[in-house]
Formats: structure tokens, C-alpha cells, sequence
């Protein structure tokens, strides 16, 4: 159980750390690549939740 709380930790690093990044994107990009770059970050962290259930 330890070793699968590891990568949800990682992940929520992850979310942490790209969220406010993602905020200083350049304005053109903020709207297409960044919202696929999250959706994709928050989609990989609901499947791990959906995995361990």
C-alpha cells in the first residue's frame, strides 16, 4: 500500500508544481496547450484513483 501511495504523491507534486507554471504560459498558447497539458495531467491522476478503487 506504501509503494502505490508513492506515485499518487508524485503526481500531486506534479499537479502542484504545473498548475501555477502553466498559469505564466505565453497567452496564445495558455487556452490550447496548456489546456490539453492539464486535462491530460488531471485525466492520468483520475485513472490512477479509478486503479487503486
Amino acid at each position: 500500500m506504501a509503494e502505490d501511495m508513492i506515485i499518487l504523491t508524485k503526481t500531486f507534486d506534479l499537479l502542484a508544481w504545473l498548475l501555477p507554471k502553466s498559469e505564466k504560459f505565453p497567452k496564445v498558447y495558455r487556452f490550447t496547450i496548456t489546456q490539453r497539458l492539464m486535462n491530460s495531467a488531471l485525466d492520468f491522476q483520475e485513472s490512477l484513483f479509478a486503479a487503486l478503487s
